[in-house]
Parts: C-alpha cells; structure tokens; sequence
C-alpha cells in the first residue's frame, strides 16, 4: 500500500514523542526526588550552620549563664537572631529563663520549644568545662528555610529541564542525521530505481558497516537476483521462439517436400502415352 507520508507517521516524530514522554516522565520523578534531597540537605545544612554559630557565642553564653546576667544574655540571643535562619532563641540556667527573644516577637513554646526543628546547645562553666550551667535552645525559621528550599528546588528543575531540552534536541539531531536521513535517502532512490536496468542502490556515506548499509546490501542483492531472474526468463523466450521457428520451418518444408512428389507423378501420368 503505497502513499503519502505524513510528518507525524514518519520515524523522527514517532522517536521524538517517545523521547519527550520518557524525558517528561523521569524528569517528573527526578524533579520529585530532587525536591525531598535539597529539602533535606537544606535543613541539614542550616542545622550545621546554627551549630557552627552556636560555638561562636558559646563563651559570652557561658558567662551570662554563669553570672545570671539577663542584659548579656538577651544580647547574645538578639546576635543569634541576625541570622536569618533563626526563629527563637531560649536561653537557660536551670528551670530560669534569662533570654526569650523571637524574630516575630515573644511567643510560647510547647515544652519549652517550638514545633519547629530545633537545635539545642549545652553550656559549660567558663571556669569548669566539665560543669554545664545551661541550655541555649535555637529554633530554626521553617518559613526561611521553606524558602530556600524552593529557590534550591526551582534551580535543580530548571537545570533539569534545560538539560532535559538538550537531551531532546540531541536525540533529534542524532536520529535526523544517524537514521532518518539515510533511510529517506535510500527510500527516495528506491522509488527512482529501475530494476530491470541492472542498477543498485547507493551505500549511505558512513553506513557502511551499519544496519542501514546491511539493509542496502540486502535490497541490492535481492535486486540482483530479480535481475537474473529476469534475464533467464528473457533467454528461456528466446530459445522458445528458436525452437518454435524451427518446428515451423521444419513443417513448412515437410510439406513442400510431400507435395512436390504427388505433382510430378501426376503430371508424369499426364504425358504417358496411352495404350493402344
């Protein structure tokens, strides 16, 4: 069945959409993926860093702690909050609250802290290391990591996508150029061909050891043998209208042959003289 061949039946649309749809549907599950590592990470990663500040003002902590000073220890919970991963900061001397500072003004906390992912700390006597005098307690801002979160996540998926892009438009270029090109090519002077002039296909440039090279060498050698076929076929009429010419021949002289006798003997009664 013979036809025109639309853009969307032919191999490059047909290879194209497969490709779009595996890229869309891995890229859904990396980017899914992608979303709870960063968001992980992210929190790992400001734990550290509250950790890393918390020995920064371990020692003035340490001090407040250890003389009660509430005025030194709200000043050291107003520098915790200058980072902006920092919601609450609680700092301890036994059962006494001596700082209760919060970015968002003061609020209380269940138990003592939040709902929030927290980090706590222990603090030791400047003088006696082994001796702990109270607890700093930080709450992590959620909202501010919630946003890094989702600056993080909309990089990764924009990179993804753009790598997804490339992905697609190298796919492409490699199967306009690898295979479609080739088999068009070859298609295209299939159609052109004339069988029964001896003529053969034309090995694609750089195909020569591939299926579509493998695919030429097949057609050609089917040609090739329609060929011979055809040309038996074209010996075997010859020598039959030989043979038909010489039966005829052969009949035709038969039959002169017969008739030649007859007229002679007739003729020869003809000039007899009868007897008298």
């Amino acid at each position: 069945m013979s036809g025109r061949v639309h853009w969307w039946d032919g191999i490059l649309a047909r290879s194209l959409m497969a490709v779009v749809g595996i890229s869309l549907l891995m890229g859904g599950a990396a980017s899914i993926i992608a979303g709870q590592v960063v968001g992980e990470r992210v929190y790992a990663r400001a734990t550290q860093k509250l950790g890393e500040l918390l020995d920064t003002v371990e020692i003035m902590a340490g001090v407040a702690c250890f003389t009660g000073d509430e005025q030194l220890a709200n000043e050291v919970a107003q520098g915790l909050l200058r980072n902006s991963e920092v919601e609450h900061v609680v700092i301890r001397v036994g059962e006494k609250e001596i700082a209760h500072q919060s970015r968002h003004g003061r609020h209380e906390l269940a138990n003592g802290i939040a709902h929030a992912p927290v980090v706590k700390r222990a603090i030791h006597s400047p003088f006696m290391a082994d001796e702990v005098i109270g607890e700093v307690m930080l709450e992590i801002d959620e909202a501010a990591i919630d946003a890094q979160v989702r600056d993080v996540a909309r990089f990764a998926r924009t990179l993804l996508a753009a790598l997804l892009l490339l992905v697609i438009a190298a796919s492409a270029a490699a199967m306009l150029y690898l295979v479609v090109r080739p088999i068009k090519a070859t298609s295209d002077r299939m159609h052109r061909l004339d069988v029964t002039s001896g003529k053969q296909l034309r090995v694609p440039e750089g195909h020569e050891r591939t299926e579509v090279g493998r695919l030429v060498d097949d057609i050609n050698q089917l040609t090739g043998r329609l060929v011979a076929t055809l040309d038996q076929e074209r010996e075997l009429r010859r020598r039959q209208e030989i043979d038909q010419r010489k039966y005829r021949n052969l009949f035709d002289n038969a039959g002169s042959g017969i008739s030649l006798p007859t007229r002679m003997a007739i003729s020869t009664r003809s000039t007899a003289p009868s007897p008298r």
